[in-house]
Parts: C-alpha cells; sequence; structure tokens
C-alpha cells in the first residue's frame, strides 16, 4: 500500500497526494460516524439510548433540520479544500515529508503529537473563548449554539469565518511547527475529526472517554471553552462545571454502569 501511495506522489506530485489523501479521510470518517449517531438518535435502541447524555428536550433529529445542518457543514467541507490548498503549499515550501520509506519513529510521533495538542489546545481554547465575545457570537458563533443539545452531524455546524479560525486553524499550528510527515498530519485529522464528532454526539458511551465537559458547554455556554480542561483550569473558566451534576459523571465508564440521563 505504501508503495502505492509513494508511485502516486511521484507522478501527481506531493500536494495532490496530501489534499485529496486529507480530505477524503475527513469527509469520510465525518459522514459515517454522523450518519451512525443520527440512526441511533431515530431508532432509539434503549441498549444504546440509556447513555444520552441529556433528556433531549430540544430534538434536533427532523427532516428539515438535518437538511439545513447537512447543507452549512457541506458548505464548510468545500470551504476546508481552500484552506488545505494553502496549507499543503505552505508545507510543500517546507518540504514536508510524504515518504513512506521513511516513516518517522516512535519517539517523533510522541513528539509530533504532544506538540499538536498543546498547539490546538491553545488556538482552540482562545479563538474559541474570543467568539463568546457578545458581539462575535450574536454575528458568529451563536449558530454553532443553536445545538444545545448536540448532535455529531452539527459538530461543525457553525458560521463558515469560525470553521476557518477555531476549528481548522488550531489543528494546523502544530504540523506546521514540525513540519511533520504526511502520515501523521493525516493521523492527527482523522483523531481530531473522531474527537470533535464524539465531543457532539451526545452520548457518554462506556469504555470511552467522556464528552461530558463539551456537552455541558453546549448546554451552559458560558464555561469550559477548552479541549484538554488545562487552559479552563487556569483561567477558572469551569467553577460551575466542577459543582455539576455532569462533572461528577466525567469518567470513563465500566461496560455495565449505568447513570440516569439529565
Amino acid at each position: 500500500m505504501w508503495n502505492y501511495i509513494d508511485n502516486i506522489t511521484n507522478i501527481y506530485g506531493k500536494n495532490i497526494v496530501f489534499i485529496s489523501g486529507l480530505f477524503f479521510l475527513h469527509i469520510v470518517t465525518y459522514w459515517i460516524i454522523s450518519l451512525i449517531f443520527i440512526s441511533i438518535d431515530i431508532i432509539k435502541p434503549s441498549f444504546l439510548y440509556k447513555y444520552k447524555i441529556q433528556n433531549n428536550i430540544n430534538n434536533y433529529i427532523t427532516f428539515n433540520n438535518i437538511l439545513k445542518c447537512s447543507y452549512q457543514v457541506l458548505i464548510n467541507q468545500l470551504i476546508s479544500i481552500f484552506i488545505i490548498i494553502i496549507y499543503s503549499n505552505i508545507l510543500s515550501y517546507r518540504n514536508f515529508n510524504t515518504s513512506f520509506d521513511t516513516l518517522p519513529n516512535i519517539y517523533t510521533c510522541i513528539l509530533n503529537f504532544i506538540v499538536f495538542l498543546i498547539f490546538e489546545e491553545i488556538g482552540f481554547y482562545y479563538m474559541h473563548r474570543f467568539s463568546h465575545y457578545k458581539y462575535i457570537y450574536k454575528y458568529i458563533h451563536k449558530q454553532h449554539h443553536e445545538y444545545v443539545t448536540p448532535i455529531a452531524l452539527s459538530a461543525i455546524y457553525c458560521h463558515p469565518l469560525e470553521h476557518i479560525f477555531v476549528n481548522i486553524a488550531p489543528l494546523f499550528i502544530g504540523p506546521l511547527i514540525m513540519n511533520s510527515h504526511l502520515i501523521l498530519i493525516w493521523s492527527w485529522i482523522f483523531i481530531a475529526t473522531v474527537n470533535t464528532l464524539y465531543s457532539h454526539c451526545g452520548y457518554h458511551f462506556p469504555l470511552t472517554l467522556s464528552n461530558e465537559v463539551h456537552d455541558y458547554h453546549h448546554l451552559y455556554f458560558n464555561e469550559c471553552y477548552g479541549i484538554l480542561g488545562i487552559l479552563d483550569n487556569i483561567h477558572k473558566t469551569n467553577t460551575n462545571y466542577y459543582k455539576s451534576k455532569q462533572y461528577k459523571r466525567d469518567k470513563i465508564y465500566k461496560i455495565n454502569e449505568y447513570y440516569p440521563i439529565i
């Protein structure tokens, strides 16, 4: 497989491989997972629906609403193409590595992902918190917060400017600084896509990392702006969260554990 990708790169160039691979990876992951969660919300199988975080008093699973949400998501994903093209050219200027004959070792991978996480936490926290400034919120970020009870599909349901500066930019800072290998950037975007979908899915399943924090943010709007919680702790923007029932459930549950929905 790796030799095949290397051959494609030699024929069409590293930019084409990077852009098409990254976009395809994001699109397929985003829509498959979103459709799975939409199916769960519609069918409501008891063995899965009991892990719903909120009591779904705001029912967004209607045909018109899904159509509206999908339309905005597709617009933002098309915008992503142009951002990826620009990003790819910047990486090419730095001569980033696309060869699968020289894959990074485990230590390089760990270092890269630590840097990715640090800069995403910094970038996302401050851009996200800035988007809650009342004049910015009213015209831009409010769209994303139409979903008080979030669903996976709504992960990038937002104003295009928010998608560029809050969703995309923080993700790309780390790989740019590290001049990362193609496979690390692809892996990072895949992980980020899965994480944001699960953060918005509205379910807290056993054996998975908790997504109570971001669900709480959608419910109350004014706390928990970060991803890792580090900057929320530093800036004390999660004090009420620590007093909430969501915080009491903020853990990895065993397979046989059950908790009541909010």
